[in-house]
């Protein structure tokens, strides 16, 4: 090792390929948490159809996510730890299967809720545009 590179901190060093991947793979993951995150909770909805419409497909994401959480689970589990993964993964997959369509039924009622509150001010808004010097005169 040269004097030059005894006097540069070795958080200042060029970073190995190795770390690099796996900042790759933290930002990733980060990635599909946000894209998960996302299609349970998204953007609020306008008014009460979209709410039921975001309410719905919350509730079935939920479902689906279940059913294919306790196919792959076990299957994941068994490829990476044999039969002892396989039990792992199918107790995992029994697990989401009952807490995912729970978590999407009760964010889709949450999602219709918002959709109901948030009728009245879309209603208003769709008028202002309509007619604004009618409200303007009240």
């Amino acid at each position: 090792m040269s004097s030059e590179q005894a006097l540069v901190p070795s958080d200042s060093r060029p970073k190995s390929k190795s770390l690099s991947k796996d900042k790759d793979k933290e930002v990733k993951e980060k990635d599909d948490l946000q894209g998960a995150y996302d299609t349970f909770m998204g953007s609020q909805p306008k008014n009460v159809l979209s709410g039921i419409g975001q309410g719905l497909l919350t509730a079935v994401g939920g479902v689906v996510g279940g059913v294919v959480s306790l196919v792959a689970s076990p299957i994941i589990g068994a490829k990476q730890e044999g039969a002892k993964g396989f039990a792992k993964g199918l107790g995992r997959g029994i697990v989401a299967a009952v807490m995912l369509p729970i978590a999407g039924v009760v964010l889709g009622g949450v999602r219709i809720g918002q959709g109901i509150a948030n009728t009245p001010e879309a209603m208003y808004l769709s008028l202002w545009e309509r007619s604004p010097d009618l409200l303007a005169r009240r």
